[in-house]
């Protein structure tokens, strides 16, 4: 037999989780449109075969084109700044080595801060 507090408890506990099952449908697919990503290079380069192989099967395995763009200059600060500006919803991605860790050294004047203004994937 189920106490008073109990028989209060749970359909409150019950009608929370019923909230956030339906919060969790309400989410939209990622991705539905397709997604950009700049390489801060040169075309041509290492980074990019490399970084070609991961977008084909992104496409393949999510079903939305994986658009490369290139912004090269300034050691990768060029690139990192336009994806900085981007709209933080997850449609313009960063292809980015080490040497963005520097950047701050070099490049004392950078428009972006690059601890605060990226996330990276986890």
């Amino acid at each position: 037999m189920m106490s008073n507090s109990t028989r209060t408890v749970l359909p409150v506990l019950m009608a929370c989780v019923a909230g956030f099952s339906n919060a969790a449908l309400a989410q939209e697919v990622y991705p539905n449109k397709p997604v950009t990503v700049v390489n801060p290079f040169t075309p041509g380069g290492p980074i990019e075969r490399e970084f070609r192989m991961y977008t084909v099967k992104l496409q393949q395995q999510l079903g939305q084109p994986f658009i490369l763009d290139f912004k090269p200059g300034a050691a990768g600060t060029v690139g990192a700044a336009f994806v900085a500006r981007a709209r933080p919803d997850g449609y313009t991605l960063l292809n980015i080595t080490t040497s963005l860790t520097g950047a701050p050294a070099l490049y004392p004047d950078l428009t972006f801060d690059v601890i605060k203004d990226f996330a990276t994937f986890r």
